[in-house]
Formats: C-alpha cells, structure tokens, sequence
C-alpha cells in the first residue's frame, strides 16, 4: 500500500475501533479495543512523522486523548486488567514525548507493572520509563534487560541502547553521544532483519513497508534535550521537537 491508502487502512480501522470501545460493556473486550485504538492512533502520528508530513504532533496529542479516556473507563473498576494488559507502558512513552514527564498516577501504575510484570517486555518498558522519569531503579532494569535475553537477544540489545542514552544524559558530560544515538537508530532500522520485532506489534517497527519512527527514542531524546544535549545531535525522524 502507499502511504496515503496505509493513512486511510489505519483512520478506517480506529474510527470503527473507537465506535465499539463506546459500546463495549465487556472488561476484555473494552482494553483490547482501547489497545487497538491506542496503536491505530499512534502509528498514524508515525507514518506523518517519518515522511515529515505536518499534523504528525497533532496526531500524536490525539493519543493521550485516547489514554484519558482509557483512564476513566477501566483503572477504577477493572484496575487489575489495567494494569496486565493495557499498553500502559507504550503510551507511556508518548505522554513523556509530549510533556516531558510522567504524572505521579502514571508512575505509581509503571511502578505496579515493574514489580509484578511477569511478561518481560512490560517489566523492562516500566522499569525504563521509571528510570527515565527519575533515575529510579537503575539495578533492576538491568537485571530485568539481563534476563529478557534468554528470550531475545535482539530485544535485549535494543534496550540496552534505550538503557545507555539515558545514562549519558544522567551523566551530563555526554561522551560520544551522537554515535550512541547513531547506533540506537541503526538498531531500530534493522528490526526488519529480525523475527521477534518482524513479527510483533507494527508499532514497534520491524513491518517492512511501513515507515515509522521509534516512539521510546522519541521519548529519550526528549529527555536528553531537557539535559542540554546539543539540538544538532537531536535532529532527525525520531526526534518531536
């Protein structure tokens, strides 16, 4: 498909997505839909942002609209499904993209998630947004990136990298920052080659013919502009601006 008929496939699908969450009684039914909506929404954003196209931020505060929604419907009355199955983490990564920060409810959540997640990408996502929001657990999400290469190497490797560039803004001194930027781009450029992101999400690139940004770089280099990283090694597709 061209771009504009993969912008139509995806707006087509969130807006029947959407439609149903409004109906959905369901507790199941009503976060897979939200899940749904979540990527539909983001992956809109990405496709703008990767060919430069304007809207692409106003997509992209379109999908904490979605994740407000999310939040009234199901974390008081469903909170353990919540807290399981919604793409807490994911969406995570576009509210700091967007602020800069993480609410103190987002956190406490991620919090949750990181101590009781027993599917290892959730648990690393949570541990590496908490250690981005405040420098907290550093140990555990090396431990947590460790152990998910018994599973994927390549995932390990990948968050490694995430792992490294938020160490370098912690450490204010910012040695050889652009080539560690550089690498963590060509991972992600190289998802395609690999069957656990080849095969996974589409919001987690890898889907070959779909261009799109990486959203947990995004927020990264966020955070390291906010550290005083020079603007010139920020410049590029992942980056929000």
């Amino acid at each position: 498909m061209s771009r504009d008929e993969t912008l139509a496939f995806y707006r087509e699908e969130l807006a029947f997505t959407l439609e149903t969450v409004s109906m959905s009684k369901d507790r199941d039914k009503l976060v897979l839909n939200f899940n749904m909506a979540f990527e539909y929404q983001l992956l809109i954003a990405m496709v703008l942002k990767r060919a430069s196209v304007s809207g692409a931020s106003t997509e992209l505060a379109k999908v904490a609209d979605i994740f407000m929604l999310a939040q009234d419907m199901m974390r008081q009355e469903h909170e353990a499904t919540y807290l399981r199955e919604f793409l807490l983490p994911e969406i995570s990564f576009v509210e700091y993209i967007i602020s800069g920060e993480l609410s103190y409810s987002v956190r406490s959540d991620l919090h949750k998630v990181a101590t009781s997640a027993l599917y290892h990408p959730r648990r690393v996502q949570a541990l590496l947004l908490l250690y981005l929001s405040d420098g907290s657990l550093k140990n555990s999400l090396t431990s947590a990136i460790r152990e998910s290469e018994k599973d994927s190497a390549v995932f390990a490797q990948n968050f490694r990298s995430y792992q490294t560039l938020i160490e370098v803004g912690r450490s204010s001194e910012f040695i050889r920052i652009d080539e560690k930027i550089s690498d963590t781009v060509a991972m992600y450029e190289g998802r395609v080659k690999h069957s656990y992101f080849s095969g996974g999400r589409e919001i987690n690139g890898g889907m070959d013919g779909h261009e799109i940004v990486d959203f947990r770089l995004g927020a990264i280099l966020r955070y390291l502009r906010s550290k005083g990283v020079d603007q010139n090694y920020l410049s590029g597709v992942h980056f929000w601006g």
